[in-house]
C-alpha cells in the first residue's frame, strides 16, 4: 500500500535529498555573508532564525521547481496501489511535498490563508484572484479554483480516494464566487458552480455537480434554495 511504500528505501532516499539540498544551500550561503560574532544571545537568535528563514526559503524553491517537473503527470483515472506505478509515484512525491511546504511555512507567524496560498502558488495550482482559502486543499496539481472564492476553516477540498487498493483521481472544480463553509468535504470530482454556497458541515459526494446561484447543505448535501444573479458576493 501507499504508507508502507513511503518507507521503502527509493522514497526515504529522494525525500532525504529534498531535505537536505536546501539544508547545504542554507549553510553555503550563510558561510559567505555571515559575519557577526555568535558569541553573544542576540547573534546567535537572530543567526538561528535568518538560518531558518533562508531554508524555508530555498526548500520552496526546489519544491517550485520539483512541481513544474510533475505537473500534467498526474492525470485522472484509477490505479492500483499495490502494483509499480509512476502516476502513483508521481501523486506521493507531490502529496508529501506539498504537506513538508505547508508544515515548513506554518512555522512562520503568517495567517493560514496566506499559508496555503503561497502552497499553492508555489505548486504551479490553478487558484483565481482574490480567494480566501482557510480550509485543507490536498491535490494541488489536479483542482481549479476561480476567482472570489472562500473555503472556510477545517474545510477539506479533495481530487483523490482511496478504495481498497486502487487510488483514484478526478479534478474537483469551484467556479468564480463560490463559498464552502467551515468543516465541509467536497470530494474528488465535484464541481460547484458559481455564486453557489456549500453550508458549514456539509458533504459533497464524490463527482457531485452542484447548481449555479444555489444553496447546498447537509450530508449529503442537497440544494435549499436558490441565490438572486443579481449577488454580489464581495459586498
Amino acid at each position: 500500500m501507499l504508507r508502507t511504500a513511503f518507507r521503502s528505501p527509493p522514497y526515504i532516499i529522494l525525500f532525504s535529498i529534498i531535505i537536505l539540498l536546501p539544508l547545504i544551500g542554507s549553510v553555503w550561503i550563510h558561510s559567505l555573508f555571515w559575519k557577526y560574532n555568535l558569541s553573544t544571545p542576540f547573534s546567535l537568535i537572530l543567526f538561528l532564525l535568518s538560518f531558518l528563514f533562508l531554508y524555508i526559503v530555498l526548500f520552496m524553491l526546489e519544491s517550485s521547481i520539483i512541481f513544474r517537473l510533475l505537473k500534467g503527470k498526474i492525470r485522472e483515472g484509477e490505479y492500483f496501489m499495490d502494483r509499480p506505478n509512476t502516476i502513483v509515484a508521481y501523486w506521493g512525491v507531490s502529496y508529501m511535498l506539498f504537506r513538508i511546504c505547508s508544515r515548513l511555512l506554518s512555522i512562520l507567524p503568517i495567517p493560514k490563508e496566506i499559508v496555503n496560498l503561497i502552497c499553492l502558488k508555489t505548486a504551479g495550482a490553478s487558484v483565481g484572484k482574490n480567494c480566501i482559502l482557510s480550509g485543507d486543499i490536498s491535490d494541488p496539481l489536479i483542482v481549479e479554483i476561480g476567482d472570489n472564492c472562500v473555503i472556510g476553516g477545517n474545510s477539506l477540498i479533495l481530487c483523490h480516494s482511496i478504495e481498497g487498493n486502487r487510488l483514484i483521481f478526478k479534478k474537483t472544480k469551484l467556479e468564480d464566487n463560490v463559498t464552502v463553509g467551515a468543516n465541509s468535504i467536497v470530494s474528488a470530482g465535484a464541481t460547484i458552480g458559481k455564486n453557489t454556497i456549500v453550508g458549514a458541515l456539509s458533504f459533497v459526494k464524490k463527482g457531485q455537480t452542484l447548481d449555479p446561484n444555489s444553496i447546498y447543505v447537509g450530508i449529503p448535501s442537497k440544494k435549499v434554495g436558490e441565490i438572486s444573479v443579481d449577488y454580489d458576493p464581495q459586498i
